[in-house]
């Protein structure tokens, strides 16, 4: 008896934790934030969203993806650094990150200089 609740408690919590997962990070400020700072980025990050950005890659209300990302930004210019790349994609690859995080991750990847049409495309997905 006591097994039989315990598998359908476990059975009831898992299917919530799948089913709020996506729910949890669709309004998340932090990767807003992120989105809205490349939309409006001309080449590299300016000094306002550069403070935003440190505070984002040291504080410790961030998830270590958001940290991660963070950094990259921070030395966005013109595109991410050759050594952010596989970073940036293994980010965009992971099933553990949120969808926003893999989202910031695949518009860095596409990131040239402004935030192009595909850029746009993917952070809208971020900020709705």
């Amino acid at each position: 008896m006591q097994t039989s609740r315990f598998n359908s408690l476990a059975c009831g919590l898992l299917a919530l934790a799948i089913v709020a997962a996506p729910v949890a990070h669709a309004g998340d400020p932090t990767t807003r934030k992120m989105a809205e700072i490349i939309l409006q980025m001309d080449a590299k990050p300016g000094d306002e969203a550069k403070a935003t950005l440190e505070k984002i890659a040291t504080n410790i209300g961030s998830t270590a993806t958001e940290q991660t990302l963070a950094k990259i930004m921070l030395h966005v210019d013109g595109k991410i650094r050759p050594i952010d790349k596989p970073v940036a994609m293994k980010v965009m690859l992971d099933p553990a990150a949120s969808p926003n995080e893999r989202n910031i991750a695949k518009a860095l990847l596409r990131y040239e200089g402004e935030a192009n049409e595909k850029v746009q495309t993917v952070l809208n997905e971020v900020i709705r």
